[in-house]
């Protein structure tokens, strides 16, 4: 049988559930047209000429028996080409001819189908070569396709369309004339649409007889509900929710419905798993949302029945809030009522009680409740009506806006009443205090509490606040204020100012200063008394007496002495006076009977020990008196024994003035010395008589005087000098001294040494006669000595060889 086409626009099952799968039936119903389920395509145009016109049957059982004539109309670009992909690879493919198209319903995932073909006639190339067949899964280019043995490569079936072809469930049956070819098809998706194209090899038409054997397991039937529609169950007014269903297995088209009345419906393609159907809700009420199943060839009424939610829609109320009385007075009452609110099942309602900034202070559930505050503030009284299960129940310390922006998304309604808490009389003092002065600060008397009535509190006394701007000595002012301030800041004030008089400065006598002589010194026993008062009594009073501190300020025995008188009283201020002694030193001291400078010899120089101590007085007695003695220093400045013995006696009084003195004493030089008993200048020695070089005769000398530091005696070495030999010559002694003072003496003696004495021969032979015959041995040389017959240095010896 044919069917509507379920792909096409608009949705011929838009128009209401029950309508048109009656028509439904009755053309599934004709027999006749299950007869001819499609005709050959013969011209350009026809709905079996192309994938996407294919006439549609419901099951491919409508095929079982169908016999009909292939067309010659040759239109190739109406089908794939090539066909199905080549193999084994490289062995070419097949290309669209005059194909012929025809669409089915899946019902089961694999069924077989028999095409026995014959009587072919030639194509456009003349030849008879049978036809080729092949089953799509999509209407596109490339073709997706269903196949079987694992045959599927790319897009195409693989075919090699031969008579011993491998695929030939795919594409068959090219290259011969008449036969019968099997195709297994498995892998389908139930309730998809799919494809079956018929074609000549080469353009051939031959007469097609289709048998479709073991699809009686593939029911025509729409499978169960797998789970139930996914989406929210309670919503608000006017939101919109998405609500999900997983496929019934066999659905093609998913109308929804509520209460029994269809809202819309989505088309699947082969696939998909799931449908989404998207609902504004705008009624508040209990509503059943349903979903159903159903394809060209299985009506909606089928089964699956319609699968089906439950869902909820509320409507928030907040109504109409009251805050009454407002203004009221701080801890008054304010009565909050709600009128008008949603008492529906499922909702909820309280109020909320928010500050000025928004703050939620109090959450109270019904509609109403009562609210006081101590102070003046500002309120907003809320009522929040919501939907239980979708809302949220707000917390103290919460901020309204998050409730305000909440109620955008969420089902819940505010309604606002302001109020407040308010006083704009300030209180009233009963009393104003006078401003008063006083002479002493300890007559200020105590600060006393002052009455005061309000409109908003109870009349009360205040105690005041002081602020003391004043010292007990100085004076100054004491200002007290008194300020009542009710809870919403109105306030009422009263001052008072409290003048205080300084205390005066206590007064006392006068000295004056005075200049005594040393003798006239005040004893350290004087401590005069210095007596003071103001004149007061009381605690102002400052009167007593003050002993003053003595300080004694000498030096050199003159200087002061201070009486100072100083006391800080209570005010701390300072009673002071001084009285200055000036006291003039005594007359100065002069040295007794002072040394002048003298003259001395040698002899006369003053011992290194002598100091002698001088005598110094002012003349005067008593603590007058400057007396004493001073030890000079002595300083020697001598050259060569004679210059300056200087002493000087250098000081200062008791009084710190100075003394000084001083005594140069001249010191002649001690007498010359001499040497005594000197040797002739001159003498004549014997060569063995010249002295011992190693003795050098010493010579004395003196000063002549016998003893003391003028003294100067003692010996020289003379210095010795030889020119000489054994012929004679002279030898030199020269005695030479410097004594303590530098003076030089001198004295020389030569001594002239004479030759030694000559030699002589020591027993010379005299002369002799041989007798003839007898003479002397010719090497015969007798030698002869001689002498001087001294010794040493003196000496002259030897002995000659003679000549011959």
């Amino acid at each position: 049988m044919y069917f509507v086409d379920f792909n096409s626009s608009p949705n011929p099952f838009q128009m209401g559930k029950y309508v048109l799968p009656a028509l439904f039936i009755v053309l599934c119903s004709v027999s006749a047209l299950k007869a001819q389920p499609f005709q050959p395509c013969t011209s350009a145009g026809q709905n079996s000429c192309t994938c996407g016109t294919a006439p549609k049957i419901c099951t491919i059982d409508d095929l079982d028996g169908y016999t009909f004539q292939m067309a010659t109309y040759q239109h190739p670009n109406d089908g794939p080409t090539p066909m199905c992909n080549p193999m084994p690879p490289g062995s070419g493919g097949t290309t669209s001819n005059n194909p012929t198209w025809v669409a089915f319903l899946a019902w089961c995932d694999a069924f077989t189908l028999e095409l026995a073909f014959s009587n072919c006639t030639g194509g456009n190339t003349g030849l008879d070569r049978g036809l080729q067949a092949a089953i799509y899964s999509q209407c596109v280019q490339p073709q997706n396709h269903v196949v079987d043995g694992g045959c599927e490569t790319d897009y195409f079936p693989n075919c090699n369309c031969g008579p011993t072809n491998g695929c030939t469930p795919n594409c068959f049956g090219c290259g011969v004339n008449n036969g019968t070819r099997v195709m297994n098809i498995t892998g389908l998706t139930v309730g998809a649409t799919y494809y079956l194209l018929v074609d000549g090899c080469a353009g051939s038409a031959c007469n097609v007889t289709i048998n479709v054997v073991n699809s009686g397991n593939c029911t025509q039937s729409i499978g169960n509900w797998p789970s139930p529609i996914d989406g929210p169950t309670e919503v608000c007014v006017g939101t919109t929710h998405d609500y999900t269903q997983e496929i019934a297995l066999g659905g093609v088209k998913f109308p929804w419905f509520i209460n029994g009345t269809e809202i819309g419906g989505i088309d699947i393609t082969p696939g998909t798993n799931t449908v989404t159907y998207p609902i504004t809700w705008n009624t508040p009420g209990t509503y059943t949302l349903c979903v159903d199943a159903y394809n060209g060839c299985v009506p909606v009424t089928a089964a699956p029945a319609p699968n089906c939610i439950t869902v909820k829609v509320y409507d928030a109320e907040a109504g109409t809030i009251t805050a009454q009385p407002t203004p009221v007075c701080p801890n008054g009452v304010v009565n909050i009522n709600v009128t008008g609110s949603s008492t529906a099942t499922g909702v909820s309602q309280y109020i909320l009680i928010v500050d000025d900034s928004g703050e939620i202070i109090e959450v109270v559930p019904g509609t109403s409740t009562t609210f006081t505050w101590p102070a003046c503030a500002d309120f907003t009284a809320y009522s929040y009506n919501f939907v239980t299960n979708l809302g949220t129940i707000p917390m103290v310390g919460d901020n309204i806006s998050s409730i305000q922006s909440g109620c955008n998304t969420t089902c819940c309604e505010l309604d606002d009443a302001p109020f407040s808490f308010a006083d704009t009389q300030p209180p009233v003092f009963t009393t104003s205090p006078p401003d008063l002065t006083f002479s002493c600060y300890a007559d200020v008397p105590v600060m006393p509490e002052l009455t005061f009535t309000d409109n908003c509190i109870q009349p009360s006394n205040i105690v005041g606040v002081q602020e003391d701007n004043f010292t007990n000595c100085d004076g100054g002012t004491i200002t007290r204020t008194w300020t009542v301030t009710d809870s919403c800041g109105n306030s009422a004030q009263e001052v008072q100012t409290i003048t205080i008089q300084p205390v005066p400065e206590a007064t006392h006598p006068m000295f004056a200063d005075t200049t005594v002589m040393c003798d006239a010194f005040p004893a350290a026993t004087y401590m005069p008394v210095l007596n003071y008062t103001n004149g007061l009594t009381g605690p102002c009073q400052i009167a007593g007496s003050i002993v003053p501190i003595r300080t004694v300020d000498t030096m050199n025995c003159e200087g002061t002495v201070t009486y100072l008188w100083e006391y800080t009283d209570f005010c701390d201020r300072l009673i002071e006076e001084e009285r200055v002694w000036t006291i003039e030193p005594p007359l100065e001291a002069e040295f007794v009977n002072p040394p002048a400078d003298i003259t001395v010899a040698c002899v006369d120089f003053p011992p290194t020990n002598s100091l002698p101590p001088l005598s110094f007085t002012n003349g005067q007695t008593g603590v007058c008196a400057v007396a004493g003695q001073i030890i000079p220093t002595r300083e020697v400045d001598t050259l060569n024994c004679e210059g300056t013995v200087t002493f000087t006696w250098e000081g200062n009084d008791r009084c710190g003035r100075p003394l000084y003195h001083q005594q140069v004493v001249t010191v002649q030089p001690p007498p010359d010395i001499a040497f005594v008993n000197l040797p002739p200048d001159t003498a004549t020695i014997e060569c063995y008589q010249i002295p011992d070089p190693a003795i050098l005769p010493p010579l004395a000398y003196s000063n002549g005087v016998s003893s003391g530091s003028c003294r100067i005696v003692g010996t020289v070495a003379p210095v010795r000098t030889d020119a000489y030999d054994i012929c004679g010559g002279q030898i030199d002694y020269l005695w030479e001294k410097t004594d303590s003072c530098g003076r030089y003496i001198s004295y020389t003696q030569t001594l002239f040494v004479l030759p030694t004495p000559p030699p002589a021969w020591i027993n010379p032979p005299s002369d002799v006669t041989l007798p003839c015959g007898q003479t002397i041995p010719a090497g015969q040389l007798p030698p002869l000595q001689y002498s001087n017959a001294q010794a040493g240095f003196c000496e002259i010896a030897g002995e000659v060889i003679p000549t011959r």
